[in-house]
């Protein structure tokens, strides 16, 4: 999801300013329409801040801003070197006279992150949210249904945002044998008092008491359809106690949109473009002036 934003009539501009060279021209119009591509990423993060609960730093970086130059032969990736530091460099895309806001996808997406257009995408335009990874792990898995989703248990540890930790689906996946490419799986096997040092589903008996212990007990699986709410339980170690919901499995459902992506990138380039190229214009008019001379 993108919106470009450019600028039409630059020829009136170059008629208007003829002490100006087609290059300063063209480099301060590039400079505005940055400006407000900046301008316009940071509103659609407010947006999403004021529309959905508690968004994750993830999220609100999940934006991006490919900038504008006026030199057509710079157009493209590059590399620049990152502020305070002598030696890291980050990549940068940029268009001729062009600068646009969007939301990552795979191909915008690195170091093996989900892409934020998979889980903003509903709140934007609407429809079923797309399966999250560690869903798809369980559904592979056969542990959960296709056409389910997962939501936070009653008695989930969440981290700051309202999110099961991820401490916790860790532990999750690693007692229920589940990886995020996982095609088989199976509960692991309680631990077996009587049989000291023995394999036990893969596993010594002595290491599964270890990790039943370090977690605070074992996760089990209860499908659709049984007396108990659908999801993943936990019985905690040495506890009598009811088992302890930590993942809710519910239908999947559609969402409405609520975030005005669109309408805010445009919004913004409508209220401050013009401002911005104006403002960078009267900067190279002002530094011509100073300079003395027109190049």
């Amino acid at each position: 999801m993108k919106i470009t934003i450019d600028v039409k009539g630059l020829d009136e501009v170059r008629a208007a300013l003829k002490d100006l060279s087609q290059r300063r021209i063209h480099n301060a119009v590039a400079t505005g329409l940055t400006r407000t591509a900046l301008q316009a990423r940071d509103a659609v993060r407010d947006e999403l801040r004021s529309r959905l609960d508690r968004p994750t730093p993830y999220a609100l970086n999940g934006l991006y801003v490919i900038t504008a130059t006026g030199d057509a032969a710079k157009a493209g990736m590059g590399s620049q070197p990152v502020p305070g530091s002598s030696y890291a460099t980050r990549i940068v895309r940029s268009r001729h006279l062009e600068a646009e806001v969007g939301i990552k996808d795979d191909l915008a997406t690195t170091g093996g992150g989900t892409p934020a257009e998979r889980f903003l995408r509903p709140n934007i335009d609407g429809g079923a949210r797309r399966i999250k990874r560690v869903e798809r792990a369980l559904q592979l898995s056969g542990l959960m249904p296709a056409g389910w989703q997962t939501t936070a248990g009653t008695d989930a540890r969440l981290d700051a945002y309202g999110n099961v930790s991820r401490g916790q689906i860790v532990q999750v996946l690693s007692q229920l044998r589940v990886t995020l490419t996982a095609g088989y799986t199976r509960n692991m096997a309680l631990p077996d008092r009587t049989a000291k040092g023995r394999i036990i589903d893969g596993r010594y008996s002595g290491q599964v008491r270890a990790a039943v212990k370090r977690a605070g007990g074992r996760y089990f699986v209860v499908p659709p359809g049984q007396r108990m709410p659908p999801g993943v339980y936990m019985r905690e170690h040495h506890a009598s106690g009811r088992p302890l919901q930590v993942l809710r499995f519910v239908k999947s459902t559609s969402y409405r949109p609520i975030v005005d992506f669109n309408g805010v990138v445009l919004r913004v380039a409508d209220q401050h473009l013009r401002a911005n190229v104006q403002t960078a214009l009267a900067d190279q008019l002002a530094n011509l002036r100073t300079r003395g001379r027109g190049v």
